[in-house]
């Protein structure tokens, strides 16, 4: 991907939270797929097996990027979103149905700060007789495992919390909270989609039972995901069909996607993760400093400089006094800065952050909230500029 791409026409965009451009090297592994090697993977003959064994080889490689040892525990969706509804779903529905009558009605407990498509797919299992109960994280903007642990019950058959939050960029403690939810004898979920390529997270090592994945967020193209899912989790399958991925999901392979996403993988997230991380975190902690002498602005929750471990490195939640989010997207629009005022799923909605209230940040405060998220293509020249424009509209 040439980074010339990204900051087309003197504009900068600074919203790789959101998405991120399609890696150049990914549209040309596409490209054969879309063109001549079109067969469908489910097909017996030559051209059907040829593109079953790119599947096949994708999924290889995807599982070799992301720390998974057995590549078909990879389990191919349509994105973040459908592979989190289809984890709260497929893992609720089958461990309440192996659960005793007499334990209690299945209990699924869920992060307050959650993406929406884990929040409104819980909300959504409460019609179906589940008890809901959300943990908060603490003003640090973590989950601590012991709030987990208070919560559990005997009838819990699910825990998610997200890896790193979308909105404010703190990563949560999942190894851990893995162990008291475990330990009472429950399953985990993780919503790692902010996460993948963010932080060094391996799907087998950080001790969920399921993670979903998304692969708009690491250069790779729209619409094509994955569900990790550990041989011990049950699981009921929601899209019933031809039986393809082991009858989990069924559909018609979009193959050319699916190598893309592997090809986009292994190339910014298997390779140089750290490199490029440390390029980014320098260029956030810029722009946190130029920051630190406005009036007017400041960040949403403390961030220690050089510090990538409790805070994502691209990530700089900003607050403005006296503004409005919709307002500032629109102003820096207009001076030709992509920005964001959340989370791009909820842009719009005119509703204050949820994630910002679950840390005890104000409505009135929270109404100013800007989101500054990096990527490849951005360096001092680009935050240098945003800085500028930044203190020209907050303190003028």
């Amino acid at each position: 991907m040439n980074p010339q791409q990204v900051n087309a026409d003197g504009r900068i965009y600074l919203d790789y939270a959101a998405t991120t451009p399609l890696d150049e090297a990914a549209l040309e592994a596409m490209l054969p797929l879309m063109r001549e090697r079109f067969g469908n993977a489910s097909a017996l003959y030559s051209e059907g097996r040829e593109a079953r064994d790119a599947v096949n080889a994708a999924r290889r490689s995807i599982a070799a990027s992301l720390g998974c040892r057995d590549p078909f525990d990879i389990t191919f969706t349509s994105g973040g979103t459908e592979s989190d509804n289809t984890a709260i779903a497929g893992i609720s529905l089958a461990a309440r149905a192996k659960m005793k009558s007499s334990a209690g009605p299945g209990h699924i407990i869920c992060s307050a700060f959650e993406h929406h498509a884990v929040l409104n797919a819980v909300a959504r299992m409460r019609s179906m007789g589940f008890e809901i109960s959300h943990v908060g994280p603490r003003a640090d903007g973590v989950v601590h495992p012991e709030d987990v642990e208070a919560l559990m019950r005997p009838d819990t058959v699910l825990v998610s919390v997200m890896a790193a939050n979308n909105e404010i960029g703190t990563i949560q403690p999942i190894s851990s909270i893995a162990e008291v939810v475990h330990a009472h004898g429950s399953w985990l979920h993780t919503d790692a989609v902010g996460a993948i390529g963010k932080t060094d997270f391996s799907l087998e090592e950080c001790g969920a039972d399921s993670v979903s994945i998304a692969s708009h967020k690491v250069y790779g193209p729209k619409g094509i995901g994955a569900l990790y899912l550990s041989k011990q989790v049950p699981f009921e399958p929601l899209i019933h069909g031809g039986g393809q991925e082991k009858g989990r999901r069924s559909g018609t392979y979009d193959t050319a996607s699916i190598v893309g996403f592997a090809k986009a993988l292994e190339l910014n997230v298997a390779r140089g993760l750290y490199e490029r991380l440390d390029a980014i975190m320098a260029c956030r902690d810029r722009l946190l400093d130029a920051v630190a002498g406005m009036q007017r602005v400041e960040s949403a929750l403390p961030i220690e400089r050089g510090n990538r471990e409790r805070n994502l490195a691209s990530f700089a939640p900003l607050l403005v006094d006296g503004m409005e989010s919709e307002d500032l997207v629109r102003i820096f629009d207009a001076k030709g800065f992509a920005i964001s005022g959340g989370s791009a799923c909820t842009s719009g909605s005119g509703q204050t952050s949820h994630a910002l209230a679950s840390i005890g940040i104000s409505p009135d405060r929270a109404s100013g909230f800007i989101r500054i998220t990096l990527g490849k293509g951005i360096g001092f020249t680009e935050i240098d500029r945003f800085a500028q424009a930044l203190h020209e509209v907050a303190e003028s």
